[in-house]
């Protein structure tokens, strides 16, 4: 039976050059530390040390913790994109915002109706967000604009035929 979760624990580098393959910070400041290895990542980046940033993963035992968010703060400091899904809510990440915000789109955003709340107020501020974000893919988009009108005029479509069925099969019983 494999001993280790996920990922073997090791610290033996892959990479057989003389070059430096594992670091270690000073853990007494978290907030440093976490500057460093975003300094130390920008520079693997630009020196070309790695073919594509994706290749660059970090690993926690929780993404529930102070770490997670530290650390993207130091690399989005430096100018670099953070792709952490898992760390978040999945309706706050911004493809699936954009997505839902491109179905909403299509097919319609919800109508607020006679309700209140902090909840449903939160949730209608996501879908106008979401709607918001979506619009300039549209407008940057030829292509996807023409398709999603497209979707929308079978939408149409699909709506009359089934008033028309619906229509006839109660008039015929």
């Amino acid at each position: 039976m494999n001993s280790h979760y996920r990922v073997p624990k090791s610290r033996e580098p892959h990479r057989q050059d003389e070059e430096v393959s594992v670091i270690a910070t000073d853990p007494a400041n978290p907030a440093r530390a976490c500057a460093e290895i975003a300094t130390l990542v920008r520079k693997i980046i630009v020196t070309g040390a790695v073919s594509d940033p994706n290749q660059i993963a970090f690993l926690y035992p929780s993404l529930k913790g102070v770490q997670v968010p530290r650390m993207e703060d130091a690399l989005k400091a430096e100018g670099l994109k953070v792709y952490a899904p898992r760390a978040g809510r999945f309706l706050e990440v911004e493809e699936a915002r954009h997505v839902l915000g491109l179905f909403m789109h299509i097919f319609g955003k919800p109508e607020r109706g006679d309700f209140g709340g902090r909840d449903y107020d939160s949730f209608f501020g996501w879908v106008d967000r979401a709607f918001e974000e979506a619009a300039p893919f549209l407008s940057g988009d030829t292509t996807l604009d023409r398709f999603v009108r497209a979707r929308k005029s079978e939408i149409q479509l699909i709506i009359r035929d089934y008033k028309a069925l619906t229509k006839v099969c109660e008039r015929e019983g």
